[in-house]
């Protein structure tokens, strides 16, 4: 069963009872783990409607999966399923499209994507006062880098057309991983105790995020 494999339960719980361990390495491996996700079914045409915390799964090594793919459908089918697209989601987590019972696509993902985003780095939940008005002030971040920072006032913008796509996200995650900044703390002041996973993990998926540029890569 894919739940006993993933025995260590939902990242939310995770994080919540473990505040002050948490590392960056640990928030953006998760991040970039879930935009492959994304990328990976959004590549194939499909959405994931439900992007929450709760839906992201840790492993025995603590490396985060993202689950329950009840809820994903192809953009087109969406059209007519509006009793289950409306009630999809946590409040906190539903893009304004969701919450007002609007045409979803694409952009859906990405709101939610950048509000989980904002929980891996600021360790809460985004105020939900979104949803009830027609503009999005820009989120308070105290903990992330400039790209963060942009990547996550991109993706919860109201308007669908102005949030960034896949290859835009992308893009933002290349220059964010460009400097050893998170490599530094721990390869030479020790000032933190990480986990092997977490490190193996980190090197593993910005090797990912390069699979398509052999120059970079290298």
């Amino acid at each position: 069963c894919i739940y006993e494999y993933l025995c260590n339960g939902p990242i939310n719980l995770y994080i919540n009872s473990n505040q002050n361990q948490i590392s960056d390495i640990f928030s953006m491996t998760s991040i970039l783990r879930i935009y492959q996700s994304i990328e990976y079914l959004h590549s194939n045409l499909f959405l994931y409607r439900d992007l929450k915390p709760f839906n992201i799964l840790l492993d025995h090594d603590y490396i985060p999966f993202l689950s329950d793919f009840d809820t994903i459908r192809h953009p087109i089918d969406t059209v007519n399923d509006e009793e289950i697209t409306n009630d999809l989601g946590s409040s906190f987590y539903m893009s304004p499209e969701q919450y007002n019972g609007q045409t979803i696509s694409y952009p859906t993902d990405i709101f939610s994507f950048g509000l989980v985003a904002y929980y891996f780095i600021e360790k809460k939940n985004m105020s939900n006062q979104q949803y009830i008005v027609e503009s999005i002030e820009t989120p308070l971040i105290n903990n992330a880098s400039k790209y963060i920072q942009k990547l996550i006032e991109f993706c919860v913008n109201f308007d669908q057309s102005k949030r960034p796509n896949i290859k835009q996200i992308k893009n933002l995650l290349l220059k964010e991983f460009i400097l050893p900044y998170y490599i530094e703390p721990y390869a030479f002041y020790h000032e933190i105790e990480l986990k092997e996973s977490e490190i193996n993990c980190f090197f593993y998926e910005n090797f990912a995020l390069r699979i398509d540029d052999q120059k970079q890569l290298k």
